[in-house]
């Protein structure tokens, strides 16, 4: 489920997540870079985090949003949705849904998660990796290329994109732009070296900056691989490989 703007399109989605009982994460962003995660097991809306904002104060906390950004992750074969964090508040969908009425279409009903049948499949066993960059030719170049050779490839636009894709798709490596719009290369890489379940992801950045000084900069970033555009395919197919290789 790609990302949706406004609340009255995240609440219809969630609508829909609980019709098809789903089993998952719904990832949210805000425009001040917090985030957070909705639990959902069979379709029953468990918990709801956000930053620090646990229950019912995260829902106070998005009502007067004009614009959520928010991406769903189902939960793999064989795997359970839980909680991320003993903090996370539990939810029921009554409540969820009845403290957003305003925004919920009418003829929109979640019925209970038993009147329904499971529709969400699980996510590719391929090894995957996430491309970041605000020029979509250079996106496409990089995921046809990846795409061809069997890798699961995802997509962010820029680096605010990229930390969602991060908590959703969990990718084994990144190919990260290093000059981009409100989040750039280098805090995406700092974000991601904070976090435990981040920090030994291998990151390739691909950049049309080739000076002696970038390289040095992208070396102190904790990079581990510094490419340039435009894109060597055998260069990159090589070094992918060998990060995999290393980070197995």
């Amino acid at each position: 489920m790609k990302y949706k703007k406004t609340l009255g399109e995240f609440i219809e989605a969630m609508a829909e997540l609980v019709e098809h009982r789903a089993s998952g994460h719904v990832v949210l962003i805000t425009d001040k870079g917090d985030w957070g995660k909705i639990l959902l097991r069979k379709g029953a809306i468990y918990s709801v985090s956000l930053g620090d904002f646990r229950g019912q104060q995260v829902l106070n906390y998005l009502k007067p949003m004009p614009e959520i950004q928010y991406m769903f992750r189902p939960e793999k074969e064989g795997e359970s949705a839980r909680p991320t964090s003993a903090g996370s508040a539990s939810m029921d969908n009554e409540r969820f849904f009845n403290f957003f009425d305003h925004v919920l279409p009418k003829s929109m009903n979640p019925a209970p998660a038993s009147q329904h049948s499971d529709s969400v499949t699980g996510q590719s066993g391929r090894k995957s990796v996430l491309v970041v960059d605000d020029s979509a030719l250079a996106r496409k170049v990089v995921t046809n290329l990846l795409s061809a050779k069997g890798y699961q490839v995802y997509e962010a636009k820029d680096g605010f994109e990229a930390l969602g894709q991060l908590e959703l798709t969990r990718p084994n490596l990144v190919i990260l732009d290093l000059i981009m719009p409100k989040v750039d290369g280098y805090e995406v890489i700092e974000r991601m070296k904070s976090n435990p379940a981040q920090k030994n992801i291998p990151v390739i950045m691909l950049t049309s900056r080739d000076s002696l000084m970038d390289k040095l900069k992208g070396k102190m970033s904790a990079t581990d691989a510094y490419i340039t555009k435009p894109v060597k395919e055998d260069e990159l197919l090589t070094t992918i490989s060998k990060l995999m290789a290393k980070s197995a």
